[in-house]
C-alpha cells in the first residue's frame, strides 16, 4: 500500500474514532461552556448540515438519510477511481468518514448528534461535530488538489 493510501486509511479511521469518542463525551456531559466564544450543547439534528431540512417527521427523515447514503456512497465510488487511477484521495476520505459517522448517529440515535457552539457576540454559528468539520476540509482539499492539479 502506498504511503498516501495508508495516511488517507489513518486519516479515515482516526476522523471516525475522534468523532465517536467526542460525540459519547457530549451525550454524557450535556452543556459545558468553554468561554464566551466556544460552548459545549448537545442537539440532536434531523436534517442536514447546521440543521438545514430539519424534519421531526420520520418519513422525511428517512428520506433525508437516504439522500445523505448515496450522496456517500457516490463520493466512495470517486474515491475509487481516483485511488484506482493512483490520485490521492484524502478529501474524499475525511468526506465518507464524517458521513459515515454522521450516518451512524441517524441509525443509533434517531438524529445526528451536534455539540460544538460557537457564539460570536450576538452572532451564533449552528451547532456541529468532528464529523461536520472532516467533511468541510474534506471538500476543501478536494477543491485545493484540483487546483494544484489544473496548473
Amino acid at each position: 500500500m502506498k504511503k498516501n493510501n495508508i495516511f488517507c486509511v489513518a486519516m479515515f479511521l482516526v476522523t471516525i474514532f475522534a468523532d465517536r469518542i467526542t460525540k459519547l463525551w457530549s451525550i454524557n456531559m450535556g452543556y459545558y461552556k468553554v468561554n464566551s466564544i466556544f460552548s459545549f450543547d448537545l442537539v440532536m439534528n434531523r436534517g442536514v448540515s447546521w440543521g438545514m431540512f430539519h424534519y421531526s417527521d420520520t418519513t422525511a427523515f428517512v428520506l433525508v438519510s437516504l439522500f445523505v447514503l448515496l450522496v456517500t456512497l457516490g463520493v466512495g465510488f470517486l474515491a475509487y477511481t481516483k485511488w484506482r487511477d493512483g490520485e490521492s484521495i484524502l478529501g474524499e476520505s475525511l468526506i465518507i468518514a464524517g458521513s459515515f459517522s454522521n450516518l451512524l448517529d441517524r441509525i443509533i440515535y434517531g438524529g445526528v448528534v451536534d455539540f460544538i457552539v460557537i457564539n460570536i457576540g450576538n452572532w451564533n454559528w449552528p451547532a456541529f461535530n468532528i464529523a461536520d468539520t472532516a467533511i468541510v476540509v474534506g471538500v476543501a482539499t478536494i477543491l485545493l488538489l484540483s487546483f494544484k492539479s489544473s496548473k
